[in-house]
């Protein structure tokens, strides 16, 4: 029989460039995403407890520095291991398996998150690039509490990965549009990291805007606390572009119900070919400094490496970005961040659809939450292959005539 699929979706997914690609994995704090093929394996190794789940049995057989091997499988472990042991996980299935592995409970920042590759089975990559993005939040209430700054609070994080291309190179930049919540207040952040280099540097006479550096580490500004009435509506929002003289400046915005307010617009000093909001697969590169290219929304601790502990929440979180046209969710969607240092436990998320969660008090782990593409294995005439096909796509089953 020959496969064929909507003209309309094979146009589109030609301009996407979605492709299949194995193995791949995201990681993410302490844990790792990540797809094994039939019949591969895969090693950890941690001094401590690994939690690991799959989505179909998995054989893990512990090495221990005695000489000795435990060996266990399942879909759900919790294993016990040493600074000098090695743990295998194998895939013994002709299909491939989708685990998670996590060095310790999962510690990570919690929300919304598009890595440029889906955990399906097989992953599907894909990257793009746009200049604005923009994020909602509907907080009803929360009792969280920040562990290191020892007070009631949270942060609502809006983080991104700018390219900026000069003469010289690409330069990365870490932009993070930032709702902190605390006590009784509430308060507007922007932070801007320079990750060309592991040992990244800002320079204050490089970047003209409201804020200040700080310690030459990154540029900040932060607006006057004002009073928390809860509920809440908050969007956040993130544009960038090149001025008429060549120079890429990022525009940090909020609206709390009563138009968009511009608060912070920052300009590198520096001549530049282009600058763009980018979502790459890891297979593409990271950025110089090791860290991975992609757009997330999440809740985690206020600042500093802070965590925050959450024993009840009801919040939802909607992520977008302009394709040109229109706004439009990612395609593919993490329940966990990488790219800040705060974290979180204790926050369950639910998609809702359309770009959007619910996240409330509950059980955390480390998943896709989100695919809105599907790999499709196509046998016809013209040989073997997969597609990636948009999730809800009518296939036409026919032989030919």
């Amino acid at each position: 029989m020959r496969l064929g699929v909507l003209v309309l979706a094979l146009a589109f997914l030609a301009l996407a460039q979605y492709v299949v690609e194995t193995p791949a994995a995201v990681e993410g704090g302490n844990c790792v995403v990540g797809y094994l093929p039939p019949k591969f394996s895969v090693s950890v190794e941690h001094d401590g407890v690994i939690y690991l789940w799959a989505d179909r049995p998995v054989e893990v057989s512990i090495y221990y520095a005695s000489g000795s091997v435990q060996q266990s499988s399942g879909t759900e472990l919790r294993l016990e291991v040493g600074a000098r042991d090695v743990v295998v996980v194998r895939n013994l299935h002709n299909t491939g398996v989708v685990y998670t592995a996590c060095r310790g409970e999962p510690r990570l920042p919690i929300g919304l998150a598009d890595y440029g590759i889906a955990m399906t089975n097989p992953p599907v990559a894909y990257s793009y690039e746009t200049r604005e993005v923009r994020a909602f939040a509907s907080l009803k209430n929360f009792d969280a509490y920040s562990v290191n700054e020892k007070f009631r609070g949270f942060s609502i994080q809006l983080n991104l990965v700018v390219m900026v291309g000069t003469d010289g190179k690409t330069q990365y930049y870490l932009l993070q549009n930032v709702v902190d919540l605390w006590d009784f207040w509430i308060n507007f952040v922007n932070n801007i990291w320079n990750l060309t280099a592991v040992e990244g540097v800002m320079r204050s006479y490089a970047i003209k805007g409201t804020g200040v550096v700080r310690d030459e580490k990154f540029y900040a500004r932060a607006l006057n606390p004002e009073y928390l009435s809860l509920p809440i509506s908050v969007a956040l929002y993130i544009r960038v572009g090149l001025s008429r003289d060549g120079q890429p400046w990022f525009a940090f915005g909020y609206d709390v119900g009563r138009g968009v307010v511009w608060y912070d617009n920052v300009t590198l000093l520096v001549k530049a070919r282009d600058v763009k909001i980018v979502v790459r697969p890891p297979r593409e590169g990271l950025t110089g400094s090791g860290h991975q290219m992609n757009i997330e929304l999440v809740v985690c601790g206020i600042c500093r490496g802070d965590h925050a502990v959450f024993k009840s929440l009801n919040l939802d979180l909607r992520l977008e970005y302009w394709n040109g046209t229109a706004y439009v969710p990612p395609p593919f969607l993490y329940n966990f961040g990488s790219n800040t240092g705060e974290t979180a436990e204790g926050v369950s998320v639910a998609y809702l659809g359309g770009g959007s969660a619910r996240l409330s008090a509950g059980v955390f782990r480390p998943a896709l939450l989100y695919s809105g593409y599907v790999p499709v294995w196509v046998v016809d005439a013209d040989g073997a292959r997969w597609l990636a096909v948009r999730n809800g796509t009518l296939l036409d089953l026919r032989r030919p005539p």
